[in-house]
């Protein structure tokens, strides 16, 4: 049998449930808080302040991969996939982050700076 709920700490700041984005209790900050830990869900959480690329998952990061359904073949690239942003604000109504991307493949790409690195920020104002 596992457990069913686990005690998490969050430090001082804003934090937010990454499935359902909504924001955690302040009361939370500072302290132990016990939360839901079905065995179908990883308990995530955002700390605000952050901006995190995501991009939903496929079986591979290659072109050449296929997943066979009954008699159909379907590529399956997640290199492929759109790129999302997920925006967790701190108090001051900001938050940053940053995504590397490389090619997947090859080595050495930051010695040959072969990538692309972009630097994300935002503001309500």
């Amino acid at each position: 049998m596992g457990a069913r709920s686990v005690d998490v700490y969050f430090p001082e700041a804003p934090w937010f449930d990454y499935y359902t984005g909504d924001k955690l209790p302040s009361t939370w900050n500072k302290s132990y808080a016990t939360v839901a830990a079905p065995l179908s869900t990883i308990p995530l959480f955002i700390r605000g302040g952050y901006i995190l690329p995501e991009q939903a998952p496929a079986t591979t990061t290659t072109k050449s991969a296929r997943q066979f359904v009954l008699t159909l073949s379907v590529f399956v690239n997640s290199r492929l996939n759109p790129f999302g942003l997920i925006i967790a604000l701190d108090e001051q109504g900001e938050a940053s982050g940053s995504l590397f991307w490389d090619d997947g493949d090859s080595v050495d790409t930051i010695e040959k700076e072969n990538y692309f690195l972009a630097k994300y920020t935002y503001s309500k104002e």
